[in-house]
């Protein structure tokens, strides 16, 4: 079949290589799919070493998850830092933030983020793109939560580099306040006309407020 014929262009690949039949052997069985074959191709032609082939060859890993470990060591990344995000775990994308934020070589306390936590991969671009405008790590916090999606993180972000956060935005980051409305209240915060969003803001004071407990309501009182 045509699956087939894919794995036999990645064995005719590997002879125009060179690639010795010894190592040939070690990836052209039914353990591995034509895209997979061809990474492992790849990183035999490449001369990475025995110790980040076994890493690149782990069938838990599929083609493209493959590829972002390729890349890593190909952009000079240690076994030590690929193996923060060579996990099956991470797809392709996750994979590419984290990757990309070693390679910038950013704080460990920001992979550590990076790496711990439940975040897609937009949610990890938000983490890094505050790190890379020049906020805080401690600012980064205030917004680097699972609970808040990409959009929301962005907006949060732009408050922080905006200086408009604590004075006059903080409130309104929570996890329940859309992206589209923190986007709104930002907007009439940074141009001063915060009648634009009056009833917007309203409805969500009154909603903060209501919450039994509220640890909110209290930091609002006060």
């Amino acid at each position: 079949g045509i699956l087939y014929n894919h794995k036999l262009l990645m064995l005719e690949y590997s002879l125009n290589f060179n690639i010795s039949e010894e190592k040939i052997k070690t990836f052209f069985n039914d353990e591995y799919d034509a895209g997979q074959m061809y990474q492992i191709m790849m990183g035999y032609k490449e001369n990475l070493s025995e110790d980040k082939m076994k890493m690149l060859m782990d069938n838990r890993f599929d083609n493209h998850q493959m590829d972002q470990i390729r890349d890593g060591f190909n952009n000079g990344l240690s076994i030590q830092s690929v193996e923060k995000y060579a996990e099956a775990k991470y797809n392709y994308h996750q994979m590419e933030e984290i990757k990309q934020a070693l390679i910038k070589k950013h704080p460990e306390e920001i992979i550590e983020l990076l790496t711990n936590s439940n975040f897609t991969a937009g949610q990890m671009y938000q983490i890094s793109e505050g790190l890379e405008r020049g906020l805080t790590i401690k600012q980064i916090k205030n917004y680097a939560m699972p609970e808040f999606n990409a959009e929301q993180m962005s907006k949060i972000r732009e408050a922080l580099e905006n200086d408009v956060y604590k004075e006059n935005f903080e409130k309104y980051a929570k996890p329940e306040v859309s992206a589209d409305k923190m986007e709104r209240i930002l907007t009439a915060i940074i141009l001063k006309h915060p009648e634009w969003t009056k009833d917007i803001t309203d409805e969500i004071e009154k909603k903060i407020t209501e919450r039994p407990n509220s640890k909110i309501k209290k930091e609002i009182k006060n």
